[in-house]
């Protein structure tokens, strides 16, 4: 079993104070430092980024890591500028009809 089963499945455990989570955290925190060259010191209150990853591997009972979260960061970002993408193409072909 990857994630604890502890009778205390609050959130707040689940998404941070649980070791797994800890760990993944952790990893971010270095991940981000490499490729921002920013460092960072994520608490309970800024984790939102990562809980519906987190929450998909306890659902799937798979370990979290970097690695898995840098794919959905890399399918998020993809899907985030082919609507960008479009969204300017609509807009420019607007203004070049004259709308």
């Amino acid at each position: 079993m990857y994630f604890l089963r502890q009778s205390t499945r609050i959130i707040k455990h689940l998404f941070y104070h649980c070791s797994r989570s800890k760990q993944f955290w952790s990893e971010f925190e270095l991940y981000w430092c490499l490729i921002s060259n920013q460092r960072i010191c994520l608490c309970l209150e800024n984790v939102l980024f990562g809980k519906l990853y987190l929450w998909d591997c306890r659902s799937k009972q798979d370990l979290p890591n970097i690695y898995g979260f840098r794919t959905k960061i890399v399918a998020k970002y993809e899907t985030e500028e082919k609507i960008s993408n479009k969204d300017s193409l609509k807009e420019n072909s607007l203004k070049e009809s004259g709308y």
